[in-house]
């Protein structure tokens, strides 16, 4: 399993629990800001060719050899190769470098995930300006699409090599304000994104070309949306739990549901009304997702400001990671194999009141039949 921290490293968690870097020293400028504010950027999405085993991220950079002041932080995607059996990364690549479009705090680039069709999927915020998530001159406020290479992806709704490769060639999708988390579906081959807004926040499915249209209104933020969450609790990752994916204790009644992870303020110490737990969106009758309201499965407990941004599906359970650690993925191969901090389903008689995790991740409370250990 890999982890993405924040403040500059990718981390490798093995199937017995020991933590290693698997790369450090990601960042060319001193990431311990405000929190919330400048402290907010660093490294965020991950990723992993599951051919090759190379990891991506996603990730802010200071341009050094700018007189400004501050300095401008641009985003970047980084294709990262190993030669020791994945333990360590041997070679870093930049794919794709968004020089020139400045990242605001938080509303950045951030998940990355490898769809059905072996094409990167990249998530970008707005920067805190909403003229730019329409713009289709513009890499900010997307859901971009490439190769594993780099490359815009041929097929992409706004490709047009007749006047040269630009941000427009890259757009999937534009309209977004902070997309900080997506998943793809197997039983259905869409791509799905929660997303932050400033009083609401949602959840919809990702469709080529369109323009989910925030304009800087909250009202935009209801465009194409199956979920909102008014008041926001900040979604921040997502995970679908399928036959495809998932062979262990999920009752087959559970697949094809999606799973996510409300942030809630990040700031705030202890247990949170709005935010700060895993939540259970299942499709209406099987199939959409419309009209789909949240189930609680677990929130946190603790005293700590510690909410649960990361969350994976793996083969026999789901995988969390508490604040410290922004982005996770666990590779195919790995998916049969237990992890640190994973999250099965067991009958509630069979359960305790309070879910503890190891590692130092943190407490949770469990809801009747829902998530069973944490371990």
């Amino acid at each position: 399993m890999y982890v993405s921290e924040l403040y500059g490293k990718l981390k490798v968690v093995r199937r017995h629990g020991t933590v290693s870097d698997y790369a450090t020293g990601l960042l060319n400028f001193n990431p311990t800001g405000n929190f919330p504010g400048s402290g907010e950027q660093g490294v965020t999405g991950i990723a992993v060719d599951p051919a090759s085993g190379d990891v991506f991220a996603s990730k802010v950079y200071e341009d050094t050899a700018s007189s400004s002041d501050p300095k401008p932080h641009y985003a970047k995607v980084v294709r990262f190769h190993s030669d020791d059996g994945e333990k360590t990364a041997a070679s870093q690549t930049t794919i794709l470098d968004m020089h020139g479009e400045p990242q605001g705090y938080s509303h950045q680039i951030s998940n990355l995930t490898v769809g059905p069709d072996g094409l990167l999927c990249v998530h970008n915020g707005d920067g805190f300006n909403p003229a730019i998530a329409q713009n289709l001159g513009s890499f900010g406020g997307k859901v971009l699409r490439m190769s594993l290479g780099g490359n815009a992806a041929p097929d992409n709704p706004f490709y047009d090599t007749s006047d040269g490769i630009s941000a427009r060639d890259y757009v999937f999708a534009s309209g977004f304000r902070n997309p900080f988390g997506g998943a793809w579906r197997s039983q259905d081959g869409a791509h799905y994104v929660v997303e932050n807004g400033p009083s609401t926040d949602r959840f919809a499915q990702v469709v080529a070309a369109r323009d989910f249209g925030w304009d800087g209104s909250n009202a935009t933020m209801s465009n194409f949306a199956l979920y909102n969450w008014s008041p926001p609790h900040a979604p921040v990752n997502i995970a679908f739990v399928e036959p495809q994916t998932s062979v262990g204790s999920f009752p087959s009644d559970k697949m094809g549901h999606a799973f996510v992870t409300e942030s809630g303020p990040t700031w705030a110490s202890g247990p949170q009304e709005l935010g700060k737990r895993i939540v259970e969106l299942a499709p209406r009758g099987g199939r959409s997702f419309t009209g789909t309201k949240p189930e609680e499965v677990v929130e946190y407990t603790g005293r700590a400001r510690q909410p649960p941004p990361a969350w994976q599906r793996g083969g026999r359970a789901l995988l969390h990671r508490p604040l410290q650690g922004r982005g996770l993925h666990v590779p195919e191969r790995s998916r049969r194999e237990p992890a640190a901090g994973e999250m099965d389903w067991r009958p509630h008689s069979a359960r305790s009141e309070r879910v503890d995790s190891c590692g130092g991740l943190p407490r949770y409370r469990q809801h009747a039949n829902s998530v069973g250990d944490s371990r």
